[in-house]
């Protein structure tokens, strides 16, 4: 995979990235590689789960080459975690039980913490995922908590080079919802996979960039199908 600004030709301080994906593609797991590559390449990583245990997120990253306890354990990512459970990892901060009305100062809160501990000037965060936090919050948390994101990450920038991946799996948001998150973004790639008889194949398209003479991009990937009952 080539480096996330060979995609996208630039990216500038404090925007938002949103990776939607649907049923049959690997949009998930194209986001994590995004950022797992900045990681690697000397970016420092927040990553903000929502609803899976962090057996299953470590688990998920390491289908996408991210091995987060060994980058975590260096220092050089941290985790803040919404799903209710308690994770002794000195880099996992776990922010508790939530509420649509707490959600918001909860998680500033722990992000005061990480800012205070942490080398921030130059990071990127991923948010993983959106359709998580709609089903676990509701639409107008979730929107509370997307603007309060905007507002922070605008402040960061004026300390600090930051950026955020959002991830969503855009089937399970209602449209208009959809809609205004492709507004809120700076960036818009969607990722469709497609089975037939032929094999599978996979579309991402790179839809939204704010940089001047931006066009659409679409890439294709194919795999041939197998026959039925081949061991590989």
């Amino acid at each position: 995979m080539e480096h996330l600004e060979q995609y996208l030709g630039g990216i500038p301080n404090g925007s938002f990235i949103l990776v939607s994906y649907d049923q049959y593609s690997t949009g998930w797991k194209f986001a994590l590689e995004m950022f797992k590559r900045e990681v690697a390449e000397g970016r420092f990583g927040v990553f903000v789960n929502t609803i899976l245990p962090m057996s299953k997120v470590f688990y998920r990253a390491h289908v996408a080459g991210l091995d987060m306890d060994r980058y975590g354990m260096k220092g050089n990512l941290v985790v803040v975690n919404l799903f209710p459970e308690r994770c002794n990892k000195p880099y996992i901060y776990d922010v508790g039980k939530v509420t649509e009305e707490t959600l918001v100062p909860k998680f500033h809160s722990v992000m005061q913490e990480v800012e205070t501990l942490y080398d921030l000037r130059n990071a990127v965060g991923v948010l993983a995922t959106i359709d998580g936090l709609y089903e676990l919050m509701g639409e107008q948390a979730l929107k509370r908590f997307i603007m309060a994101t905007a507002i922070a990450t605008d402040k960061l920038t004026r300390k600090y080079n930051y950026h955020t991946i959002l991830i969503e799996k855009y089937e399970i948001l209602p449209k208009p919802l959809h809609a205004w998150l492709v507004s809120m973004s700076e960036y818009y790639l969607l990722t469709r996979g497609m089975i037939s008889e032929e094999g599978y194949s996979e579309t991402l398209a790179i839809l939204k960039s704010p940089i001047e003479g931006f066009e659409p991009k679409v890439y294709v990937s194919k795999r041939k199908s197998e026959p039925w009952g081949k061991r590989t």
